[in-house]
């Protein structure tokens, strides 16, 4: 049959699409022979197949401040097609297993934008901030990758969804994940330096480090009072902010009438020790098995110090 042929007869709709959660009823009827013509209906089609039945683009982006302190926003789209998809296979701390993630390599991304050499922080949905340093960056060993999702995810999310408490917690939009070369993921879970690195989820953005870490102490201070702040840095700071500095959320240590003005030193000890015992529901870990009776004293001592000396 020619196409002049094809012109004189009316062929039957080619598409009906009527979306009821939508609301959106389009019916469309093209008639072959005329290529140009086709394929524009067909483009017109695929849009309108597209809002009915709700495919859209990933909408989540990754906002990042460069060397030159301009804040970017890289959509997924954007990365995806800058810096490649790679699959990893790592021991994530999260889960207590060993998981597989598709992202893209960490480090091609902050070297495009002048920051393979800096110390970072890393800021999440909810608050939680926790430094990169360049030191963890510049072992070749180690190999991060900014996952975009899980391989295995709970239906209809990018992520498997992580029981914490009474909560179901999703991990988007991004989750940096950690593997070490040559080694397999059982092996690497033992490997001292992957306990010491950052596995935030939900993460949201990077930013250079500058104003994140508060003053260390100086001059003629008590020996507590400088362990004390080396415990703070490395266990509190990521939650908990002392003059506007660290993360926020949990409150700041130094407000006014805050939990460390306000209870004596054996209190605020036992407070850290088990929290869970006066705030059964908290989010924050407690450190009985984690911080041994001298780190929990000069961390009381850091904190006494800190308040006195505002």
């Amino acid at each position: 049959m020619t196409g002049r042929s094809l012109l004189r007869r009316r062929s039957p709709p080619l598409v009906g699409i009527r979306s009821a959660r939508n609301r959106l009823v389009f019916v469309g009827a093209c008639y072959a022979g005329d290529r140009l013509r086709s394929r524009l209906l067909q483009g017109i089609w695929l849009f309108f197949l597209c809002l009915a039945t709700g495919a859209t683009a990933d909408p989540r982006e990754l906002r990042i401040t460069d060397s030159e302190g301009q804040e970017l926003r890289l959509p997924v789209a954007q990365l995806e097609a800058d810096f490649g998809m790679r699959t990893a296979t790592v021991f994530d701390p999260q889960y207590g297993a060993v998981r597989s993630y598709r992202g893209i390599a960490l480090r091609p991304l902050l070297d495009s934008l002048g920051l393979g050499a800096d110390d970072l922080v890393l800021e999440c949905i909810d608050g939680y901030r926790i430094a990169l340093t360049a030191q963890s960056l510049a072992d070749p060993q180690l190999e991060p990758l900014l996952a975009l999702a899980d391989t295995a995810p709970t239906a209809g999310r990018h992520w498997l969804l992580l029981e914490h408490g009474r909560e179901l917690v999703d991990f988007d939009p991004f989750y940096l994940v950690w593997s070490v070369r040559d080694m397999a993921p059982e092996q690497a879970a033992e490997d001292p330096r992957v306990a010491r690195l950052p596995w935030p989820y939900q993460l949201t953005r990077i930013v250079p480090e500058a104003d994140y870490l508060p003053p260390a102490p100086a001059g003629d201070v008590p020996e507590s009072v400088v362990l004390g702040y080396g415990t703070y840095v490395d266990h509190c700071l990521k939650c908990h902010s002392l003059e506007g500095r660290g993360g926020v959320l949990g409150p700041p240590l130094d407000r006014p009438g805050g939990m460390v003005g306000a209870l004596d030193n054996a209190r605020l000890r036992a407070l850290i020790y088990r929290v869970t015992d006066v705030f059964p529901k908290t989010k924050m870990p407690v450190y009985e098995s984690t911080l041994s009776a001298r780190q929990l004293d000069a961390l009381v001592a850091y904190l006494r110090w800190q308040i006195t000396a505002l």
